[in-house]
């Protein structure tokens, strides 16, 4: 979640307009430690709540690679 001090992982709870983001310390996939600080739904931003597991390059973004394939560098990166 995106919040004024920056990224946090965290648990919504509350009903209705009362929702509430509530600050996760650790890894969000287990029993969460809460750390104390909360935010208003509406101040907040939700984000896809996802750790990445590992960057992904394109060989044709490289020339070398893709002179190797006989293939042209693209207008713009894919």
């Amino acid at each position: 979640m995106a919040h004024p001090e920056g990224l946090s992982f965290v648990s919504v709870v509350g009903e209705g307009d009362d929702l509430v983001a509530e600050e996760i310390a650790e890894h969000p996939f287990g029993k969460p430690n809460l750390t104390g600080r909360r935010w208003p739904l509406a101040d907040v931003r939700l984000l896809a709540p996802i750790l990445p597991p590992k960057i992904i390059g394109v060989g044709r973004n490289y020339a070398a690679h893709a002179e190797e394939l006989g293939n042209a560098l693209p207008d713009n990166p894919l």
